[in-house]
C-alpha cells in the first residue's frame, strides 16, 4: 500500500536540500578552457568500467585554466572568462529526449546563462562527461590538479572529502521550464562514496526535480538509499514528507549497510506532476529496476492547502537530477506531456 504523510522534519535532509544552489550562488562560476578531471586519478580507490573510458579520454583533452581572487568580501576562488562562452538556452518541444550522445564534458557553472549547454545547467558537482548515450558524474578521486579539487577543498571541504568527491553534491537542471510533465530517466551506481560527512545518511538517493523555483521551492521523488520511494516538498526552505513507502529489502545503518540501492544495474526514475486544481497538484513515482521497460508506480501524492505546507506548486518550474555521495551513470532522459502519455 502507498503510503502518504506530511512530515516538516527540519533534520530530514536539511544541508542536502539547501545545497541545491547555495554552494555556487556565493561566486561567480564561468565557464572557460578548463580541464575536468572526470576520471579516475592514479591513486584512485575505484576500477575505471570500459563504459567509462570514452569519457575519460575526453576529459584528458581538456585544458585547465584557474585564478584565485581574494578579497575580504570573498575569500573564495573566483573563475573568470567571456561570458560570450555560455550557450543560449535551446527551444525544447514535447516529447523531448535527451540521449548523452554528444562527446563533451559540461562544468558547473555559477548562474543558468554561463552554461555552455542549451538544455543543462549542472548547478553543483563540478562537471559531467557525456559521451556514447551516457551521461556520468565525476568518477572516483579528482585529481588534485582540477580546478574543481581546488575550489570545492576551499568551498565545501567537508561533504566533498576534502575535494576529492564533488560528485556527492550532484545537481543538474535543464534550462526548460515545464508545468504538467512526465520526467524519467535512468541511473546506474557505480560506486559509494562513504564520505566522513555526518550529511551522508539514509535521506541520500537518486532523485528527479520538478516544478523547481528556486532552492525554496520545489518538489522531488525518487528511491534513497535506505530501500524507501519517496515524494517530497521544500517549501520556502522548509521540508516535506508528501508520500513515502519501503520498496527494497535490508536495513539500512551508515557503517554497515550504507545504500541498499542495485549497484552496476540501470534504476529508472519516472515522475509525473500534474495539476488537478487551482490549488492541488498530483505527484506519481513510477520506477523501473533493470531497465526492463516495465514502470511500476511506487508512490503518489496530492500537494493541496489541506495539508498545512503551503499553497501547491502550480507556477512552471525546471526539471533536473540530483544523486548524494555516489559515483552515477545517466541515460535516457525523457520528457513528455501528460496529455501524451498513457
Amino acid at each position: 500500500m502507498i503510503t502518504n504523510y506530511t512530515s516538516t522534519n527540519q533534520q530530514d535532509e536539511a544541508h542536502n536540500e539547501s545545497m541545491d544552489l547555495s554552494r555556487s550562488a556565493n561566486r561567480e562560476v564561468i565557464p572557460e578552457q578548463r580541464k575536468l578531471d572526470f576520471a579516475t586519478n592514479t591513486n584512485s580507490r575505484t576500477a575505471i568500467s570500459p563504459l567509462l573510458l570514452p569519457l575519460i579520454v575526453l576529459c584528458a583533452l581538456s585544458v585547465a585554466v584557474f585564478t584565485e581572487v581574494q578579497s575580504s568580501n570573498n575569500p573564495h576562488p573566483t573563475l573568470f572568462s567571456a561570458s560570450s562562452l555560455g550557450s543560449s538556452a535551446a527551444t525544447v518541444t514535447l516529447p523531448f529526449d535527451y540521449t548523452f550522445n554528444t562527446v563533451e564534458t559540461l562544468e558547473e557553472a555559477g548562474v543558468a546563462m554561463e552554461s555552455t549547454s542549451p538544455y543543462w545547467w549542472l548547478n553543483s558537482g563540478g562537471m559531467m562527461g557525456i559521451a556514447n548515450g551516457v551521461g556520468a558524474t565525476n568518477q572516483g578521486d579528482l585529481s588534485e590538479k582540477s580546478q574543481w579539487h581546488k575550489i570545492y577543498r576551499i568551498d565545501n571541504s567537508v561533504d566533498t572529502d576534502g575535494g576529492y568527491h564533488p560528485q556527492n553534491i550532484f545537481r543538474l537542471l535543464t534550462r526548460s521550464t515545464w508545468g504538467d510533465v512526465r520526467e524519467q530517466v535512468y541511473m546506474n551506481i557505480t560506486n559509494d562514496q562513504l564520505s566522513q560527512s555526518v550529511n551522508r545518511d539514509e535521506s541520500n538517493g537518486l532523485l528527479i526535480f520538478s516544478r523547481y523555483q528556486d532552492e525554496n521551492d520545489l518538489y522531488y521523488a525518487g528511491v534513497r538509499v535506505d530501500g524507501t520511494a519517496v515524494i517530497k516538498k521544500k517549501w520556502g526552505g522548509s521540508y516535506h514528507t508528501l508520500a513515502q513507502k519501503v520498496i527494497l529489502p535490508g536495513i539500512y545503518n551508515r557503517l554497515t549497510s550504507p545504500n541498499l540501492l542495485p549497484h552496476n544495474e540501470w534504476i529508472g526514475i519516472r515522475l509525473d506532476t500534474k495539476t488537478i486544481s487551482s490549488n492541488a497538484v498530483k505527484l506519481t513515482l513510477y520506477t523501473d529496476f533493470g531497465k526492463t521497460g516495465t514502470w511500476k508506480k511506487v508512490a503518489e501524492a496530492i500537494d493541496d492547502a489541506s495539508n498545512g505546507i503551503g499553497p501547491a506548486i502550480t507556477a512552471d518550474g525546471v526539471c533536473g537530477i540530483r544523486t548524494d555521495f555516489m559515483d552515477v551513470l545517466f541515460s535516457d532522459f525523457h520528457l513528455n506531456s501528460i496529455a501524451n502519455t498513457p
